[in-house]
């Protein structure tokens, strides 16, 4: 695999897709419920279609397993597309812009590269052909392609905690936020006596 090629269908996906979610938002969509009652719309249903077809005309020997599609969710394959069309599909329906189109290639368990677009922040995040990550905002015109910038995992801080969660999931993030604080002061705290007997842990 072309990895200039995967990079390039990846975002151009994305983009398209993100069009495609907004363009049903301005024209209106009704909201259906799947089996577990999750809700999903036409936006969910046409940029799924759109990516799938655009990765099978590229990459016709990988398969893809996409949220709205449930016959693809039993693939078993060693390499294969993930694809979320529309990630915060209850955001979408309250009118929020927390909302992204997701696609990631998976080899043998490891994500190897992906894309996430907000298509309302018009924040694009992706992996490059080179091996590393960029955010890509858009042209001063309000197009794309758009000025780059590199990505980086931050060092971790031993003296704080950094809690990411859904605004539609809140209290979930609260109550897990304040359990792993009272981990990690049970875990500094038998540091402590144990380091004051000439252990460590």
């Amino acid at each position: 695999m072309d990895p200039a090629a995967l990079e390039r269908t990846l975002r151009e996906l994305a983009l398209a897709a993100g069009a495609e979610i907004m363009a049903q938002r301005a024209a209106g969509f009704s909201v259906e419920r799947k089996s577990d009652r999750s809700p999903v719309t036409e936006a969910d249903r046409a940029a799924d279609a759109l990516i799938s077809a655009g990765l099978a005309r590229a990459f016709p020997d990988i398969p893809c397993v996409t949220e709205e599609a449930a016959e693809t969710h039993a693939t078993r394959a060693e390499r294969f597309f993930i694809v979320d069309p529309l990630d915060g599909t209850r955001e979408f329906v309250r009118g929020d812009g927390d909302f992204t189109v997701n696609i990631a290639l998976i080899d043998r368990g490891v994500p190897r590269a992906g894309v996430i677009f907000a298509p309302v922040r018009r924040r694009l995040f992706y992996t490059t052909a080179a091996g590393g990550a960029v955010e890509e905002g858009p042209a001063p015109d309000g197009g794309w392609p758009g000025p780059r910038r590199g990505l980086h995992v931050a060092r971790p801080d031993p003296a704080g905690l950094r809690v990411v969660a859904s605004r539609s999931r809140r209290a979930v993030a609260i109550a897990s936020a304040r359990v792993a604080s009272r981990a990690r002061v049970v875990v500094v705290a038998a540091r402590d006596v144990n380091s004051s007997r000439g252990k460590t842990l």
